[in-house]
């Protein structure tokens, strides 16, 4: 059996990151009775059943024109669930001349990461997500499996994103949780500087900034990504036919393998495709943002699965808006519709 590289579950991939979605209610106390409570504003929580957690509980999976990279040897599903009632509510970004659009109190969003577990199944090795309650209060979340197997329940704990010391303490009780899982499962055991660079990952609010603008530079510390006026990444990039790609070495971009999807580079010239591992991802001579084009219009003459996941992504987040954000995004939907000739 292949270790789980601890690594891996921690990548960061536009989360949603913003992705693993709790219910839109606050969510359940874990069943287990801990030693000692939990610190002051941190929950407890506890997904018995994820294999059908988020496609039973009413989310919808989100995809991206342009794909998310991952981390080798790992998928990631970005999940978004909307409340019954409210709209998204856009405005324009005149400094960056593009529209943004705020989720309504309710929503939650979740970065699901796939791994490698027992027998060569897949299990849920990482969950990172945000909620934000009925009074518009946000909240951090993150989970993690009690062990290998396909279907292992998640654990983890919630906190307000405004709360520092909640934040600080959540981080610790995650650290010791973890710490815990790998005494009894060995393939789950984290080093002390893996541990660290949990940590470090863990202080979500300074990746997740609202109406962050695209990166420019490969080497900023932020994905390159824009976020919107809620703070994540992949519901404006579902409405974008364009995106940067990865330049690391540690992701793998399955844009790669995407025939519909044309890599330039800054200059105008095609970005290198380069190859470590078994994993691919780009280059640009110049030192470039590499940038990855999907022509949409291509992917639907030929009827490609993509296309139509993205589109029904794109229709979940337009009906959903306000007059103002149906009017800026009409174009993103009409890619969706081609008229026949």
């Amino acid at each position: 059996m292949m270790r789980l590289s601890f690594a891996a579950g921690l990548m960061l991939a536009f989360a949603g990151g913003p992705a693993a979605a709790i219910a839109a209610n606050p969510p359940k106390a874990a069943e287990t009775a801990a030693p000692a409570p939990p610190p002051a504003n941190v929950t407890p929580v506890e997904i018995v059943d994820p294999e059908h957690f988020w496609q039973a509980g009413g989310y919808i999976k989100l995809d991206t024109p342009v794909r998310i990279s991952v981390a080798r040897g790992t998928d990631t599903l970005v999940y978004l669930k909307l409340p019954p009632t409210g709209a998204i509510t856009t405005r324009y970004l005149a400094d960056q001349k593009r529209t943004t659009f705020v989720f309504p109190a309710g929503t939650v969003s979740d970065r699901v990461t796939i791994a490698q577990g027992d027998g060569g199944k897949g299990f849920v090795s990482d969950v990172r997500g945000t909620r934000w309650g009925d009074d518009g209060t946000e909240y951090f979340h993150v989970y993690r499996p009690t062990s290998l197997a396909a279907n292992a329940p998640l654990t983890g704990f919630e906190w307000p994103r405004k709360d520092a010391k909640a934040q600080g303490a959540a981080t610790s009780e995650l650290v010791k949780m973890m710490r815990a899982i790998g005494g009894k499962v060995k393939d789950l055991q984290a080093s002390g500087r893996e541990l660290e660079r949990f940590a470090q990952l863990n202080e979500c609010q300074s990746c997740h900034v609202a109406n962050k603008a695209a990166g420019k530079n490969p080497d900023d510390p932020l994905p390159p990504w824009a976020t919107d006026g809620s703070g994540l990444y992949v519901p404006p990039a579902v409405l974008e036919d364009a995106a940067a790609l990865s330049t690391a070495d540690f992701f793998d971009d399955p844009n790669v393998e995407d025939k519909f999807v044309v890599a330039k580079c800054g200059s105008g010239k095609g970005a290198d495709i380069l190859h470590e591992d078994g994993a691919g991802f780009y280059g640009c001579a110049d030192q470039s943002m590499p940038m990855g084009h999907y022509d949409f219009a291509a992917a639907m003459k030929a009827n490609e699965a993509h296309a139509k996941d993205v589109c029904a992504s794109r229709k979940y987040l337009f009906e959903r808006m306000d007059e103002a954000g149906r009017k800026a995004f009409a174009g993103a939907m009409a890619v969706c519709h081609p008229a026949s000739g």
